[in-house]
């Protein structure tokens, strides 16, 4: 328990400070009758470690700079037990998240130091809205480079016996401002516009095709390029099978000039093309389920975020429709072909003479 004191100084020349003593019983009768419990020239002062329903008397005795002391101000104030509505409510007033370095609320690039607990008694406990971002105990995962930053949202639960508040607290943290090399659920980014799929040994273009990688935001600058799988709904551009895949056409010469331009191939590589639509379905990913790859027509379940693919690795992907290598049998055999509408996380065939995205891949 404590007693919260106040007062105004005198105005005297040679006023020097005050000294203020405490007692049970009775009031201190002069400067050395009682517990010391304040010796300075402030205004305030908390009277801490006492017992809740005792009776405190106080007197606060002003001095001059050659030791004489004023008769006495008194007061006397006796401590009561605060609710726990009232200690939440003023742990909650009180609660602040601790940031480390030179962050604050708006840009959060370390771990937050989260209380567990108020001074009045109360227990905290916090919740994270992307936990993925930052975890219930605080620690931060910051977007990778060329993903934007991320609102996240902590509430923290004060409690006490039945009394219990929330406070919010809205944070946003920021994505990493340099690219790194790195590895994430199966894929690896390599910083020079490409993803390597590392458990089958594909190696992604980062962007769909009219798009330019940006090395300076790791981000896919410009618009996609619409390209048909064929000029006609026939089989003359995937050699000539109804279940084949490309060997020429529009679709099939943007991801072949790669392997030319720039000299060498792009990042090394000259077996740049459009992927089957086996390959195409190892990039689905469905947040909430289920697990690629997906069969013919299905979409990812609700509440996946969208576009239905590694938006860490694949930031700009078109939801609309990307074609695969693979022709379709499924309605009017040899007109249409497979495309992912990763939207939905759903492969579907479509007219061949469609204008739509196309992405690469190099084996």
């Amino acid at each position: 328990a404590q007693v919260d004191l106040s007062w105004t100084n005198p105005g005297d020349a040679d006023f020097a400070g005050v000294k203020i003593l405490r007692k049970t019983g009775s009031y201190p009768a002069n400067n050395t009758d009682g517990t010391v419990v304040y010796n300075s020239t402030g205004t305030a002062i908390s009277d801490t470690g006492l017992t809740n329903g005792t009776q405190y008397y106080y007197t606060a005795f002003a001095y001059d700079t050659i030791g004489n002391y004023a008769s006495g101000a008194q007061a006397t104030a006796t401590p009561t037990a605060m609710t726990d509505a009232a200690a939440v409510a003023a742990d909650k007033a009180a609660l602040t998240i601790g940031y480390n370095g030179a962050d604050n609320a708006s840009s959060v690039t370390q771990n937050l130091t989260l209380a567990s607990g108020g001074a009045n008694g109360t227990t905290i406990t916090w919740a994270s809205n992307k936990t993925n971002v930052i975890s219930n105990a605080g620690v931060v995962t910051r977007p990778v480079f060329g993903m934007p930053d991320q609102s996240v949202t902590m509430t923290a639960t004060i409690t006490k016996g039945a009394a219990n508040d929330t406070k919010v607290f809205n944070l946003t943290v920021k994505a990493q401002t340099t690219c790194t090399v790195y590895t994430a659920n199966g894929f690896q980014e390599n910083c020079n516009g490409t993803v390597t799929d590392t458990v089958n040994s594909l190696t992604w273009m980062k962007c769909s095709q009219g798009l330019s990688y940006n090395a300076s935001t790791g981000a896919c600058a410009g618009a996609a390029s619409n390209i048909s799988y064929c000029t006609s709904n026939d089989n003359s551009c995937n050699g000539g099978v109804s279940t084949g895949n490309l060997t020429s056409g529009p679709a099939y010469n943007s991801c072949n000039a790669l392997n030319s331009a720039p000299p060498g191939g792009y990042a090394g590589k000259t077996t740049w093309h459009v992927p089957a639509k086996t390959e195409l379905n190892l990039i689905v990913y469905c947040s909430t389920g289920p697990a690629a790859p997906l069969a013919d027509y299905a979409n990812c379940n609700g509440g996946s975020a969208s576009p239905k693919v590694r938006q860490e690795f694949f930031p700009s992907f078109a939801g609309s429709g990307t074609w695969s290598s693979t022709s379709s049998t499924a309605d009017t055999p040899g007109t249409e072909a497979w495309s992912l509408r990763s939207g939905g996380g759903m492969f579907d065939n479509g007219s061949k003479t469609n204008a739509i995205a196309v992405i690469c891949v190099s084996n």
